[in-house]
């Protein structure tokens, strides 16, 4: 009885070791596959941080810079065929571009927003919108769109459903979308970049082993993956039960969803990482749930491995035999040699499960065999088995480490690699950016290996330059990232400054190559904690030495920081303020010198008030507001606004044909519907067309001259006045005078302001005026502040004046016209 009482004991004992081993081996596995599909989800967070720095460097982005980045990113970061299969970029001006993987990774499609026509999209055959031309879609508006709507307004990334592309059949995608900021931190635009979930099902294939079965869901309704699609098209079980935390899993049957299959419960991971067990009849399962998620943690997803729990039956039989024979031998020898007995049996075991818990660990030592597991031959297969997952599981860790960390070419550490390797940066007080500017062009035009070779030469004379036990890394394909040893003062880093500044002017007599580009230094005491916040600020000092041109240096200054968060911070506050109507509008005259102190025409003026910072210089808000789109929904206010006003001001006693002049923003007139609002805002506080004068410059002209000549004549033919504001200020041309109708021409009021003592100005006015005379339209001139300026204007035949001298900007309410008019009472 006591021997039956022992082997039945120790085999339990023996199952249950087993049994956890073997859920370790279980859990190391899911884990390894938890962390490559990471690593792919995370793909397009890398891909969009990078074309996100390069359209925030530039204050203009042409399409062609657009389309290099795109390519360079796809070419050259992003090469492989299970990597992105597509990049774009959205702006504020309704302009998409993108580039689109084909299957062949050589190969690639371009999708644009027609050139002539915003609201078309094109797909093409190649990469160039000189190729033909494969699908085109109508009506498609840009910033009408869901995502383009949520992005502007959440400023924050966010993933998509898995859903059809429109521009091309490529199966179902996911987006992820990040806005963009440009250096005052406005919102530009939104990067799209997509994956493919069957690249993940894909993956979860190739690591499918006896008959597991691999599920990624999203939620605990939708699947965005699985190893075997097919039976996942029809995967067929009744409901579980549970039952003492064990699921009895019935034999398949039909048309049964994956809440059905498991339980909801069983979605969420265990705490440590235990698999949750499961019955098919007599048959066990694991059931390992792991939670997944991007860099962002915008996703909920979670990876199921349901796993057969094949223990051998043989092993259990052959123990149980060697397990009697022991214990008999045992009972025979007595208490000492039982417990002998119970050593030997129970080290190895235990040995063996310390080390099952170091599986997939990145730091985990190489596995020891135990010298005395040959007593048990089930425990040694065991334990070989798990040798080779061992390895397996190790080999996969280093090598995707080390393509993370480590970049190929230069074999310089990655971004990720100086931030793992804290020995590059800590205890140093100085560090910057250093970017090769002419790389990406030698990566279009004479290809990757010999742009690498390239950075590789320019890298080599880097070095020459730099103070022995400098750091280098590559933290970006054209930018690298440098740390520099020892203290250094001001006069130390202005001689680094310099050997790193003629890297940009001198020709390497050795490789023959010429470089371009700029550095950003920051001089601060590095750690672990402010490295990422450090290059940020470098970077910004780096955008600062872009701006100015080739070769410059800028080493970084609190007002960068500051001068971006203030911009970021007024962004917002100009948002809020257009949503609570926090502006109002001022009048300021505009006076005929025939007859100076009768008014009948007035530029109408936004200004802004607040109780934070109190009063707004509208240079300041309104440059934000047209680099950020907001002037449109601002401009929309300003109209329906000074159309009430003026329609009060004349209830008040003003003449019915006052002219109020009102600007317009170039992005604002671009709109499709301006025309239409406009008209009938006149219409709706039952003024006449006559009094309005919309107020343009002369980029909106520049814009699209056909389609803003359509606009202004039709403008014109209702009886809206022309005027081209701030006249002589931009790239004024006489083809688009000839072109474009008018009727008043505002001379811009540099020219006037100096008059009196610069010839030259007086000779720009007089021209200007001569100009407007043949075109027979009247001259306003702006920024009249004295009587000498009004007179010296008036004896040239200038027309038209505004000014502090005639009156200052005032709300509408305190003018007070009487008998048609308002008098002006001008100083003596």
């Amino acid at each position: 009885m006591i021997i039956l009482l022992l082997s039945g004991f120790f085999d339990g004992i023996m199952k249950h070791v087993l049994g956890d081993m073997s859920k370790q081996l279980v859990t190391s596995k899911s884990d390894l596959a938890s962390q490559q599909i990471e690593a792919y989800i995370n793909k397009p967070f890398q891909a969009a941080t990078l074309l996100s720095r390069s359209l925030s460097s530039k204050d203009i982005l042409s399409p062609e810079f657009i389309k290099d980045e795109l390519s360079q990113i796809l070419k050259n970061d992003f090469t492989g065929e299970n990597d992105i299969s597509r990049i774009g970029y959205a702006s504020i001006k309704g302009d998409y571009i993108a580039l689109s993987r084909i299957s062949d990774n050589n190969r690639f499609r371009l999708i644009e927003t027609a050139p002539n026509n915003q609201y078309q999209l094109v797909t093409y055959q190649g990469e160039s919108n000189a190729s033909p031309v494969l699908k085109t879609v109508e009506n498609y508006h840009l910033l009408k769109r869901d995502w383009f709507i949520q992005a502007s307004q959440q400023m924050t990334p966010f993933w998509s459903l898995p859903y059809l592309h429109i521009s091309e059949d490529k199966g179902m995608v996911m987006t992820y979308r990040t806005p963009v900021f440009n250096r005052q931190g406005q919102f530009i635009g939104v990067i799209n970049v997509d994956i493919n979930p069957d690249t993940l099902s894909h993956y979860l294939d190739s690591i499918d082993e006896n008959h597991n079965l691999h599920i990624i869901v999203a939620g605990q309704q939708q699947i965005v993956a699985a190893s075997d699609t097919r039976s996942l098209s029809n995967i067929t079980m009744p409901p579980l039960s549970l039952d003492n935390n064990k699921v009895t899993l019935p034999q398949l049957s039909d048309s049964k969803t994956l809440n059905e299959i498991i339980p909801s419960h069983i979605w969420t991971p265990q705490k440590g990482n235990i698999p949750y067990t499961v019955y098919q009849g007599n048959t066990k399962y694991w059931v390992q749930a792991r939670a997944l998620t991007d860099h962002d943690h915008l996703l909920n997803w979670n990876l199921l491995t349901i796993t057969p729990a094949a223990l051998p039956s043989h092993l259990f039989t052959q123990s149980s035999k060697t397990m009697m024979l022991t214990i008999i031998f045992i009972v025979s020898f007595g208490l000492t040699g039982c417990a002998w007995m119970l050593i030997r049996f129970l080290t190895p075991l235990k040995a063996i499960a310390e080390q099952a818990r170091l599986l997939g660990q990145t730091k985990h030592i190489k596995w020891l065999p135990q010298s005395d597991k040959r007593l048990f031959p089930e425990i040694a297969e065991l334990e070989q088995e798990l040798i080779n997952a061992s390895d397996i599981i190790n080999h996969a860790l280093q090598t995707q480490k080390k393509l993370i960390e480590e970049d190929a070419s230069t074999k310089l550490p990655t971004f990720a690699g100086l931030l793992a390797q804290k020995d590059l940066y800590t205890e140093r007080q100085l560090s910057g950016l250093i970017r090769l500017a002419n790389y990406p062009t030698m990566a279009n035009t004479l290809g990757k290996a010999y742009a690498e070779q390239f950075l590789i030469d320019f890298i080599d004379i880097l070095r020459d330059a730099l103070p022995v036990g400098t750091s280098l890394s590559r933290v970006r394909v054209d930018i690298l990232a440098a740390t520099f040893p020892g203290v250094y003062g001001h006069q130390t880093i202005q001689i680094l400054a310099k050997n790193l500044q003629d890297l940009f002017f001198n020709v390497s007599r050795e490789h023959d190559h010429v470089f371009t580009g700029n550095i950003g230094l920051i001089h601060q005491e590095l750690n672990s904690e402010n490295l990422q916040n450090t290059l940020l600020n470098a970077s910004l000092a780096l955008h600062q030495a872009q701006q100015k041109g080739n070769g410059f240096l800028e080493i970084f200054e609190p007002w960068m920081h500051n001068e971006s968060m203030d911009n970021l911070r007024l962004h917002d506050q100009l948002r809020d303020g257009i949503r609570n109507q926090e502006f109002h509008l001022v009048l300021q005259p505009i006076v005929n010198l025939d007859d100076s102190q009768n008014c009948v025409e007035a530029e109408c003026l936004i200004r802004w008030q607040t109780e934070e910072r109190g009063f707004i210089p509208p240079d300041k808000f309104i440059a934000i507001a047209e680099k950020t789109g907001l002037i449109v929904p601002l401009g929309r206010w300003i109209i329906e606004k000074a159309c009430q006003e003026l329609a009060t001001f004349i209830e008040r006693g003003a003449p019915r044909n006052f002219k109020l002049h009102i600007n317009i923003a170039s992005l604002q007139f671009c709109q499709p519907n301006f025309t239409e609002h406009l008209l009938d805002c006149v219409q709706r506080y039952h003024l006449t067309h006559n009094n309005i004068c919309l107020e343009i410059t002369e980029s909106t002209m520049l814009t699209d001259m056909e389609n803003v000549a359509k606009v202004l004549h039709s403008l014109q033919r209702s009886g809206i006045s022309i005027a081209i504001d701030d006249f002589g200020s931009g790239y004024s041309s006489l083809s688009y005078l000839h072109n474009l109708p008018f009727d008043t021409l505002k001379i811009d009021r540099s020219f006037v302001s100096d008059m009196l003592s610069n010839k030259k100005n007086e000779a720009v006015i007089a021209s200007v005026l001569n100009l407007a005379r043949n075109f027979n339209v009247p001259l306003i001139a702006e920024g009249i502040e004295t009587k000498e300026m009004s007179a010296k204007l008036y004896q040239m035949g200038c027309e038209k004046v505004q000014g502090y001298y005639f009156g200052r900007p005032l709300k509408f309410s305190e003018w007070h016209p009487s008998n048609g008019a308002f008098k002006l009472e001008l100083e003596a």
